[in-house]
């Protein structure tokens, strides 16, 4: 049977010429920088590319032979499947066996999803997807333990990293930026298979929720500190750590090196891949499409690592018709959608209650580009020279028309975003998260009527109870100024008692929100300051 048919972008096509024998040529070809055109920077595995994490000429890595593909009638095979059956079978398709065993894969896969169900509903759906009225599903990607989208891919990611790292002399440090999410579930994820994690976050840049959760995990192999600064220099920070070749032969000394966390890791982004994948099995499954008919994705993006994951979906043979780029207040990745144009000279960054979309600088947004450019590295890298040096770039006009057709951007302000979580609670008895909400209120002016429209809802809205609880009531802001509701465990038992249309409260948030802080060591925006903590912690550690 021939793959199912996809939207008709240069993408697409390109996929499609393919054939049949994609994914064996995807396994044997490789991995390679967005800005490599000598070759210089090529690896031959998977694992070596997950151990890595960030290429050394400061491009990310991305399949030198493009995604498989699969047939309609393998498609069609997964739609019956639980997610961690549907996991096995994708991720096979990405990782050659002669590193990963079948077995292996499979049972990484069973303890890193086991245990999805913290908010109600069967384990085996992990993601599960969800009617909210008309043609909008929600698809909802925080069940997992930390409450957030992260955890689909942090609870994998560091079994494919241990894997990667086993029985070599080098002992390995993951260092991640946070912007709300990531940092607690990288925590949580390495910190279960022993991998020591240092996260930095922007100080007020995070929910009280987001803090106390990587405040509260076990100083021994962790590390958390708080930069007097933004997302986009914690970012900075780290990509800047890593390329820095007298600070890796120092860390050489102690026979330690450095990997990446955050979805510059394509083992960190691969495992995002399945969701989307599922989520659309999971729309059939339902009676919602007939396999092989359009949907439609909307994505809350900053780092666009998660509405890229659902495009190597629909370039897997998945017919995912129109990607919605929702932005909040900090809407450079919308304006760029638009224009073309990726301009930072006039732009701060604003903090918002989406504070995990509270990103100016889109590391994720390379590895679109480099496909859009058909694999030009000079292309690319000259883009992110100039945004380097000149705060902008404008992507050709052959990028740009591929762009276009592939993608539409929107975004919404804070009072829009409030004004959504109110509306959709009063007429569904839902509660939105505002990252989710912020994604409701773009996809409301992409849905078409004929065609479904899945949004990521990326995290519970429990993690940002004080903003839910505004949103909902304004007497609630009273309560909250007066002190009524001053503690986290006071909002969230709170919140727990508004609806039985929701999801229950997270049972993990409220652990941390009575748990006694661990970490509370906070920096100045100053690279040594936060490589002379990162020795500390390394001796602390015994490394």
């Amino acid at each position: 049977m021939p793959p199912i048919q996809m939207l008709r972008t240069p993408v697409a096509r390109a996929v499609q010429r393919a054939g049949p024998g994609q994914a064996r040529r995807y396994l044997e070809s490789g991995f390679i920088s967005t800005r490599d055109s000598t070759g210089a920077t090529e690896t031959g595995s998977f694992l070596t590319t997950v151990r890595v994490g960030l290429a050394p000429d400061g491009g990310l890595y991305v399949p030198k032979g493009g995604p498989p593909t699969l047939t309609a009638a393998e498609w069609a095979a997964l739609i019956p499947l639980g997610y961690q059956e549907r996991a096995v079978s994708l991720l096979r398709r990405w990782i050659p066996a002669a590193e990963v065993a079948d077995a292996e894969l499979a049972s990484m896969i069973s303890s890193a999803y086991d245990g999805f169900d913290r908010c109600g509903g069967a384990a085996e759906q992990v993601t599960p997807v969800r009617h909210l009225e008309g043609q909008q599903y929600l698809l909802e990607l925080f069940r997992g333990p930390t409450a957030s989208f992260k955890d689909a891919a942090l609870q994998l990611t560091p079994r494919l990293f241990a894997a990667a790292t086993a029985g070599g002399d080098t002992s390995f440090l993951v260092l991640c930026a946070t912007s709300g999410d990531t940092g607690s579930a990288a925590l949580d994820g390495f910190g279960k298979v022993g991998v020591p994690v240092m996260v930095l976050y922007p100080v007020g840049g995070v929910s009280d929720i987001q803090k106390a959760q990587m405040a509260a995990m076990d100083p021994a192999s962790t590390h958390v500190v708080a930069v007097n600064a933004d997302f986009d220099f914690c970012q900075t920070a780290v990509k800047t750590i890593f390329n820095d070749g007298a600070f890796a032969a120092k860390l050489s000394e102690r026979n330690v090196g450095l990997s990446a966390a955050n979805s510059m890791n394509w083992g960190r982004l691969l495992p995002q891949v399945v969701y989307h994948a599922s989520a659309y099995l999971d729309t059939v499954a339902s009676g919602a499409v007939k396999l092989g008919d359009p949907v439609d994705v909307t994505v809350p993006c900053g780092n666009f690592g998660n509405i890229l994951a659902a495009v190597y979906a629909q370039q897997m043979g998945l017919p995912f018709r129109k990607f919605v780029v929702a932005a909040n207040e900090n809407n450079v990745l919308s304006d760029f959608v638009d224009t073309g144009v990726y301009d930072l000279r006039k732009r701060s960054l604003s903090l918002t209650s989406s504070p995990s979309i509270d990103i100016l600088t889109s590391s994720n947004l390379e590895r679109m580009l480099y496909t859009l450019a058909d694999g030009d590295s000079a292309e690319v890298a000259g883009y992110f020279e100039s945004l380097a040096t000149d705060r902008h770039f404008e992507v050709s006009d052959s990028v740009n028309e591929r762009l276009t057709e592939l993608m539409v951007g929107g975004w919404c302000s804070e009072e829009q975003c409030q004004a959504t979580i109110k509306d959709v609670f009063e007429r569904t008895g839902y509660i939105l998260d505002p990252h989710t909400a912020v994604a409701k209120f773009v996809a409301d002016k992409h849905t078409d009527e004929a065609v479904p429209m899945i949004i990521s809802s990326t995290a519970h809205y429990g993690k940002f109870g004080d903003d839910v609880l505004r949103a909902l009531d304004p007497s609630n802001a009273e309560r909250l100024l007066a002190g009524e509701l001053k503690e986290p465990v006071d909002l969230l038992r709170h919140l727990g008692t508004l609806s039985a249309d929701s999801p229950p409260v997270h049972s993990s948030l409220v652990e941390v929100a009575t748990a006694e802080p661990k970490h509370k060591e906070v920096v100045d925006a100053d690279l040594g300051l936060i490589k002379a903590s990162l020795e500390a912690f390394l001796t602390r550690a015994g490394l």
